[in-house]
């Protein structure tokens, strides 16, 4: 793959801003706002209603707010319902799995159907994700990947995405 590396941190990037962009980028950045522009009367109402719900059943606080690696390494607030109890704050090396954060009852319920991630389409429309590409990752989490994957920082040549091959 054509591009240059710049380094971030202990991540090398590949990044393709130095030639021309690719030649999908655009169309996909089209239908990303097309589809979220189109279902938008059907998510943001259900986005809202599960927000009061975790409001009234949870408390405080409503959002999660994280820092991911976008394209090019560019640092983005990633947007969820927060489905941990309210004083949970994620380490930069925590691992997530099946047991692992904590989850309140109705947050787990929220997981099971990945209702938690619908406000990510917020950061569809920013442009900052995509509907499909790679994980978004934490910055710390990255920098391990790329010590264990000398190739790792390719997949920071596109937008991360809602859903991808990685991520079934």
């Amino acid at each position: 793959m054509a591009g240059h590396t710049a380094p971030f941190e202990n991540l090398a990037i590949y990044s393709d801003r130095a030639r021309t962009a690719l030649p999908w980028d655009s169309t996909q950045r089209a239908l990303d706002i097309a589809l979220v522009a189109i279902t938008l009367p059907l998510w943001v109402p259900i986005v809202f209603l599960m927000a009061a719900l975790k409001l009234l059943t949870d408390g405080r606080p409503v959002w999660f707010r994280h820092v991911r690696l976008g394209r090019d390494g560019d640092r983005f607030t990633l947007y969820k319902i927060r489905t941990t109890p309210a004083d949970f704050q994620p380490g930069p090396h925590d691992w997530s799995d099946e047991e692992f954060p904590p989850r309140t009852r109705f947050g787990r319920w929220l997981r099971r159907y990945d209702v938690d991630e619908l406000p990510q389409l917020w950061n569809v429309l920013k442009g900052e994700m995509s509907l499909v590409g790679p994980r978004p990752e934490m910055p710390a989490h990255a920098e391990v990947f790329s010590r264990r994957l000398p190739q790792y920082g390719r997949r920071l040549v596109v937008r991360p995405g809602l859903t991808g091959l990685a991520q079934a």
